[in-house]
């Protein structure tokens, strides 16, 4: 057996053993996927009228005034990725309803392998209703009311039968990438972790994306916030977390401005003591990032773009950072930072979260804005 690809940051390569759920497909395999993105795969229905931030989503649901857009921050990244020229899979579990069999036709017209995901056939993949107040801004209202109860939802619960193709997805990709809504029910928890600690085990690199929603979870914030940093801190080598985010994480030692403007200070023991690298997103504040080893962080202006929807930047913006530690060289992070807020910011110029740009598009951009 050959030894396995070089992990982006350096990390030793050993055996991998890994038990994941896979459904497995006739059609002509996608390339080998150099990021496997492992998490939730759903519809956004976003509000297309402005209206109350706290209007309840069984309310929104029946009036139909919404647009339903593909999403889902690890399918997010994946369709991404490979509009940029990343070869992508995605890993996790759709419903057996004409929701779970769309985004699997969308994610492959894409180019998305999605060998690892599993199709559960009793139960319903997810919609997130989504408000819109008066200043454009979105508020999560909650779910539709089709399931009975959260772990009626495709993602929460990786399918067990399913495992030789998503094992093989990760053990050849070159970084998982996962985000922490799984973490809210236990078996996408387990699915998630198992994941992790082989991908690592393997010498590969672990992006974790915070991604914190509390529409999600249930229970006590502080619970969850224990669990979503255990399990950063035990997995990622790089960590993707917003200004909000960070200071949620940390309420008593970093404030959002802070953790904007000096990001080397997540990679203290405090902090993010095993990650080699941290990128921390503000939306029209711009971003920024560190690397261990690395004097000071490095600071992205935010694009100057007409937006009309949000959803799915943040994502675009792992991808893109991803594409260019793996096929642009990597070693600049400034230039690094650049072309993922680039892509990030293209994202926001078209509705919904998967009309993200290709490469070219990308280049031709950050080539005019300079």
């Amino acid at each position: 057996m050959a030894a396995p690809r070089a992990a982006v940051l350096g990390l030793p390569s050993l055996t991998l053993a890994l038990s994941l759920t896979v459904t497995l497909s006739l059609a002509p395999p996608p390339p080998q996927a150099r990021v496997a993105c492992l998490g939730e795969a759903l519809f956004d229905c976003i509000a297309t009228t402005a209206s109350s931030p706290t209007r309840p989503a069984e309310e929104l649901e029946a009036s139909g005034a919404f647009k339903k857009l593909p999403g889902g921050a690890p399918a997010n990244a994946a369709v991404a990725l490979a509009r940029l020229g990343t070869p992508a899979a995605f890993l996790g579990g759709v419903g057996g309803d004409a929701d779970g069999t769309e985004l699997l036709e969308l994610m492959r017209e894409r180019g998305v392998d999605c060998r690892g995901a599993g199709v559960l056939t009793e139960a319903c993949t997810r919609r997130v209703m989504v408000n819109v107040d008066a200043d454009g801004d979105r508020h999560f209202a909650g779910f539709g009311a089709r399931p009975v109860s959260s772990a009626d939802f495709a993602d929460t619960a990786p399918n067990p039968d399913l495992e030789p193709d998503a094992a093989a997805v990760v053990a050849a990709a070159d970084v998982l990438l996962t985000g922490t809504l799984g973490l809210a029910a236990p078996k996408s928890a387990g699915f998630a972790r198992r994941a992790a600690a082989a991908a690592r085990r393997a010498g590969r690199d672990v992006m974790v994306d915070v991604n914190w929603r509390p529409v999600f979870w249930d229970g006590a914030e502080a619970a969850a916030r224990d669990t979503i940093l255990k399990y950063v801190r035990d997995t990622a080598t790089m960590v993707k977390v917003t200004d909000e985010e960070a200071a949620w994480l940390f309420p008593d030692e970093i404030s959002p401005e802070a953790a904007l403007e000096a990001p080397e200070r997540l990679l203290g023991d405090d902090f993010f003591p095993g990650a080699e690298l941290v990128l921390v997103t503000a939306g029209e504040y711009g971003s920024a990032g560190a690397r261990r080893g690395g004097a000071r962080g490095h600071r992205q202006a935010a694009f100057d773009v007409d937006a009309v929807e949000t959803t799915g930047a943040g994502d675009a913006f792992s991808a893109g950072m991803l594409h260019y530690l793996l096929t642009m060289g990597g070693d600049d992070l400034a230039e690094g930072l650049r072309f993922a807020s680039a892509v990030g910011a293209l994202v926001t110029t078209k509705y919904g979260a998967w009309s993200q740009p290709q490469f070219d598009e990308v280049i031709s951009f950050v080539g005019k804005a300079t």
